[in-house]
């Protein structure tokens, strides 16, 4: 996976859906859906090379491009839900409910 390339291709995906301008997070600053997912995208890619080691995850090189793929389809889905509450300054709701996460 040519992770330049990714991120570029992605970052010019986002950017035709107009994500610069929509806002994903507004607390003690605010961040753009842009900026949001590029961010968690670059951050999965960093990992990527970890995960895939035999004694963590073992993941296979398309498992990861289906997990890079994964994070603009997620932010694309839930794209409509996020400026109602952003431009209000709530919180939002949490992508992963806390019993979910103390379950895991």
């Amino acid at each position: 996976m040519n992770r330049p390339e990714l991120m570029i291709g992605a970052a010019a995906w986002m950017q035709a859906r107009g994500w610069r301008s929509k806002l994903a997070k507004r607390r003690e600053y605010e961040q753009s859906l842009f900026e949001h997912s590029l961010i968690e995208l670059d951050v999965l890619l960093a990992l990527l090379p970890i995960l895939a080691r035999p004694r963590h995850y073992g993941l296979s090189e398309d498992e990861g491009k289906i997990l890079a793929g994964a994070v603009p389809a997620e932010r694309q889905a839930g794209e409509r839900q996020w400026p109602a509450s952003s431009r209000r300054g709530e919180r939002g709701s949490a992508a992963v409910g806390r019993e979910s996460t103390q379950r895991l």
